[in-house]
């Protein structure tokens, strides 16, 4: 079943800048319960994402700023909650907008339980993840905070800098632009690509593995199993303590 919860006006959160003049807002508020879910999807529009794990918690609750430039728009603008199978799903509705100094937007804070696995698909904002059982992201533009991850993290991401701290499973990252810096990761890292920005990785359990690095420097550093670059255009490689093996392309 499909619900579509929002409440009226009330106090503005924090907002990062934008293009257009923030002009209309209000709160918008939707909670769905997990019994049975195996999975929780969150998908996200224009504006900021902040996704929390909670220990015991047995729904996925969402609240979030609507915040647009035309009135007209400010209705559309919404958090719907939906099940499907053993997936829940909290849904972000956003307006596509066109012309100068109009637009919407909704940042939202999610609360989940710290035992399922997460997916975000986020279009752009800034993105943060904190104290999830496993993850995976989609996003396409705005920087990606992520910190205690249980298991698994895995993501895909076409512009901003990525930062990953304390994730105990294998990480999988493929990223088109800006900076990358993992520390205490429990497995073993997998780059596919990397087309520019630095790639900075510090203590890592298991393997580092970079397929393909385009353009910035990599440095790593505490590195348990082997360290293997397969190609780098520029910037050079540097390493410091690697358990085993390092393979890198030659000058």
């Amino acid at each position: 079943m499909k619900r579509i919860l929002f409440v009226g006006l009330a106090a503005a959160v924090s907002l990062p800048a934008c293009a257009w003049d923030c002009d209309h807002e209000a709160t918008r508020e939707g909670a769905i319960d997990v019994g049975g879910a195996s999975r929780v999807e969150i998908v996200a529009k224009a504006g900021t994402l902040a996704v929390r794990g909670r220990q015991g918690a047995t729904q996925v609750t969402a609240r979030g700023q609507a915040c647009t430039s035309r009135r007209s728009y400010l209705e559309d603008v919404q958090i719907e909650t939906e099940r499907r199978g053993d997936t829940v799903r909290i849904l972000a509705r956003v307006p596509e907008t066109s012309g100068w100094n109009q637009g919407a937007k909704l940042d939202l804070e999610v609360d989940v339980p710290a035992n399922l696995p997460i997916e975000v698909i986020d279009s752009s904002g800034a993105l943060s993840v904190e104290s999830v059982a496993s993850l995976r992201v989609e996003d396409s533009s705005g920087a990606i905070r992520v910190e205690d991850v249980a298991g698994d993290l895995d993501i895909e991401d076409s512009s901003g800098g990525i930062e990953v701290r304390n994730a105990k499973g294998n990480v999988r990252l493929e990223d088109s632009s800006g900076d990358l810096r993992l520390t205490g990761i429990g497995g073993s890292v997998d780059i596919k690509e990397d087309s520019s920005g630095g790639i900075y990785i510090e203590d890592v359990t298991g393997d580092v593995l970079v397929r393909r690095d385009s353009s910035g420097v990599i440095d790593v550093a505490s590195i348990g199993g082997d360290f293997i670059v397969e190609r780098d255009g520029s910037g050079g490689v540097r390493h410091r303590d690697v358990g085993g093996r390092v393979q890198v392309p030659s000058d």
